[in-house]
C-alpha cells in the first residue's frame, strides 16, 4: 500500500520517505528560483521599487489596521489599479516568475498564490505580521480525509488585535480563525466552511522545517482558544466599510494607477518568461 506522505500523521513524525520527497522538491524549486532571479534581475529590482510605491500609497490612505490594509490591497488588485492595463481577471497561469508570484498581478491576472505573495510583500513593508498559510480547501464541507490531501490553496495569516487570522485576498477577503491547530473556520453569518492547514508545504518552499512547524502547531492551538471577531462586526462593519472607503477614494486610485503605469508596463515587458 502506497504511503500517504501528505498525511500530517506521517510527515510530522519525520517519516523519511515524506521528508526526502519534500526536500527534493525544495532543492528543485530553489534552483529554479535562482535561475529566474538571474534572468529577471532588473525586472525584479524595479518590481521591488513598485511595491514601495504601493506601500506608500496605502499609508497615505490612513487605514488603521492590518485587516483594513489587507482588504484595501485586495480591492486595488481586483479592480485593476495594480495592473498595467487597468483590467484584472482572476485566473491562474503557468507563464509567471515562480520566484516572485506577485509580479503576475501587474499583467492583469492572477490566482491565490499571486495574491498571497503580493499580500505578504506589502504587509511586511507596512510592518505588519504576515506569512503564507498553505491549506487544503474543499469544494464543499471539509472531509475526514482532508489530512491526506495535498495543499491546493494559499491565504495570508495576519495579526489583528493580538489574534492571528487567515485572510483570503483572492476570494472576497474571507476571514478565518483557528478552530484548532490544523483547522480554520470562516468567520461568517452564513458560511461556516473550513480549510485544513497543510504545513508540509512550508518545507518545500523553504519557509519552515519540522521543528518550526511543530512550534507553529502549538502556537495555533493556543490561538484557537482566544476570542475572535464576530461575523457581525466583520461582515457588516469592517469589510463593507473598508470597501466603501476605497470606492470613495476612486479618484486617488485612478491617479495612482496612472502615475505608476509606465513603471508597470516596463516591468511586464521586461519579464523573460
Amino acid at each position: 500500500m502506497k504511503k500517504q506522505i501528505y498525511s500530517e500523521k506521517v510527515y510530522l513524525s519525520g517519516d523519511k520517505t515524506a521528508m526526502d520527497t519534500f526536500l527534493e522538491k525544495k532543492e528543485k524549486e530553489n534552483l529554479l528560483h535562482v535561475l529566474e532571479r538571474i534572468a529577471n534581475k532588473d525586472a525584479i529590482k524595479e518590481y521591488n521599487r513598485y511595491l514601495l510605491l504601493v506601500r506608500d500609497f496605502l499609508k497615505s490612505l490612513g487605514l488603521k489596521t492590518s485587516i483594513e490594509n489587507a482588504i484595501a490591497l485586495s480591492y486595488l488588485i481586483h479592480h485593476g489599479y495594480l495592473s498595467y492595463n487597468m483590467k484584472f481577471s482572476p485566473k491562474a497561469t503557468d507563464n509567471e516568475i515562480k520566484a516572485r508570484y506577485g509580479m503576475t498581478i501587474l499583467k492583469g491576472y492572477g490566482c491565490c498564490r499571486n495574491f498571497s505573495d503580493m499580500g505578504k510583500d506589502i504587509m511586511k513593508l507596512l510592518d505588519y505580521y504576515v506569512k503564507n498559510l498553505y491549506c487544503y480547501q474543499p469544494n464543499l464541507s471539509l472531509p475526514k480525509s482532508a489530512y491526506m490531501k495535498q495543499a491546493n490553496h494559499v491565504i495570508n495569516l495576519i495579526m489583528y488585535d493580538g489574534i492571528k487570522y487567515g485572510i483570503d485576498l483572492y476570494q472576497g477577503c474571507a476571514l478565518y480563525y483557528f478552530k484548532n491547530s490544523l483547522t480554520l473556520e470562516r468567520i461568517s453569518q452564513i458560511d461556516n466552511s473550513r480549510i485544513r492547514f497543510k504545513p508540509y508545504y512550508e518545507i518545500t518552499t523553504g519557509e519552515g522545517d519540522l521543528e518550526s512547524i511543530h512550534k507553529e502547531l502549538e502556537e495555533y492551538g493556543l490561538e484557537s482558544k482566544k476570542p475572535h471577531l464576530s461575523p457581525l462586526i466583520y461582515e457588516q462593519d469592517i469589510l463593507p466599510d473598508t470597501k466603501q472607503f476605497m470606492e470613495n477614494k476612486k479618484r486617488d486610485l485612478i491617479d495612482f494607477h496612472n502615475e505608476t503605469n509606465e513603471m508597470k508596463e516596463h516591468i511586464v515587458l521586461s519579464l523573460t518568461k
